[in-house]
């Protein structure tokens, strides 16, 4: 997409020595903030007395908090670069606001000499305070979002504190928290997402039955995984997705709730399936704290409360659908683990398919290493879901993580197998790791 760079935007870019192709969007959007930016100008960018507090609350000794505010102090004595920090930090947070998911990254201006490097874990706590205002004029309780960013906070502290960096490896993920935009609501995560990938999904207005079409142009392996993931081709058995609408009628690949696209195309009468979900609709991104209850009947509770936290607190968002990407919704993994274990049971709830992540997430989750690293003779095998995977590889298969939704609309049929069948499985069995025979 053509797009014209903003010249306010690179003009202050260039002043403060930040050396980044900034994301399209904030071309797009940032006059978007001057106004309030402007008006921001004569405050301080850090609330001294909220910083002390929010820190202190994260175990952060005297002399972490005096770094922070100093690089406040810094920021503010610099024109240039205290018009850029305000409009930047409106545009972090109210991009959360419009749900976008595009990086901006760790943003390091030159113009700030040695304390360049802390800039960007300053502009997460810059963010704290105006993003907890927002929602408290929505009407959000502090005991909701109060301790949201602490989390975050903490664990940039304690590494700060082992190895005397500021640092960070990841600006984005953090940005969550720092915004309040990331809320823990019974047993797992949710936040705010635009849906972005290449595929469509229909439901049958009659039987209530959905099916996935893939929106055309790639290629993929027999086994219905995209070719050339984890490096691996299929040259004998690969084939292109196709995909037309004429508005009446929608054709192409279509995609299983297991996961492999179908080689075949269907075609699908618009009178009788209606389309439900598409690139730029609204879903609840779905993620898995660590422990207990990964399982259909939290699932449930989970996102039924999630629908009603967001209806009352976001009516302004129009949820279609639950949104995550894993290596927990690999359907290989049922090719060794018993049917009632919590990862098959999850998995036969959700709709998933084939995902762009590499078998790294996989393999480090699993055995804290790369493929090309793991050694079989010697990984632990004390459990089933381990020895399984050990023997899986040893077959020379690879895991490959999927993408899945959930629809609001099939909330009340979680548990109740809303997708998945056995003609679907039974499928998956014959063509599993095809390209490899």
């Amino acid at each position: 997409m053509q797009y014209e760079k903003n010249k306010k935007l690179l003009g202050l870019l260039e002043a403060c020595g930040i050396e980044t192709e900034a994301p399209m969007r904030m071309h797009f959007h940032w006059d978007e903030h001057e106004d309030e930016a402007n008006a921001d100008m004569g405050v301080p960018l850090l609330d001294r007395a909220f910083v002390s507090d929010l820190m202190t609350r994260a175990e952060a000794t005297p002399e972490q908090i005096n770094t922070i505010l100093a690089v406040g102090d810094h920021v503010d004595a610099i024109e240039s670069l205290k018009k850029f920090a305000r409009q930047y930090r409106r545009m972090l947070i109210h991009d959360r606001n419009r749900w976008d998911i595009d990086g901006f990254g760790v943003i390091r201006p030159k113009v700030l000499g040695d304390d360049a490097e802390i800039f960007a874990v300053m502009m997460l706590i810059a963010c704290v305070k105006p993003a907890q205002d927002n929602l408290r004029a929505r009407g959000m309780d502090e005991s909701i979002f109060g301790n949201i960013p602490l989390h975050s906070l903490k664990n940039m502290i304690t590494h700060q504190k082992e190895s005397g960096s500021w640092t960070l490896r990841d600006f984005d993920w953090p940005l969550n928290f720092f915004t309040c935009s990331i809320y823990h609501i019974d047993r797992f995560l949710f936040i705010p997402a635009p849906f972005w990938d290449d595929v469509s999904f229909y439901r049958n207005r009659l039987t209530g039955e959905v099916i996935c079409i893939d929106n055309g142009g790639r290629r993929f392996r027999r086994d219905g995984q995209y070719d050339g993931i984890n490096g691996v081709y299929d040259k004998k058995g690969a084939f292109e997705s196709v995909y037309e609408n004429d508005g009446q009628y929608v054709r192409g690949n279509p995609i299983s709730p297991l996961g492999y696209a179908m080689p075949e195309p269907i075609t699908l009468s618009l009178t009788e399936w209606e389309f439900i979900l598409g690139k730029g609709d609204c879903t609840l991104a779905f993620h898995i704290p660590g422990g207990p209850g990964y399982d259909p009947e939290h699932a449930k509770s989970s996102m039924e409360q999630a629908l009603e936290f967001f209806g009352k607190y976001h009516p302004e968002l129009k949820i279609k659908a639950f949104w995550s990407g894993s290596w927990l919704y690999d359907p290989r993994l049922a090719l060794f683990l018993k049917p009632d274990s919590n990862i098959v049971r999850m998995q036969r709830q959700l709709y998933t398919y084939p995902s762009h992540l590499s078998d790294e997430m996989t393999m480090h989750t699993l055995f804290h290493c790369n493929y090309e690293d793991v050694d079989l003779k010697t990984v632990p095998r004390n459990n089933s879901l381990l020895k399984g995977a050990a023997e899986y590889l040893e077959t020379g298969a690879r895991f490959t993580p999927q993408d899945m939704v959930f629809f609001a609309d099939d909330v009340p049929n979680m548990g109740n197998y809303p997708y998945w069948t056995e003609q679907y499985n039974q499928k998956f069995l014959e063509i599993v790791d095809s390209h490899l025979k």
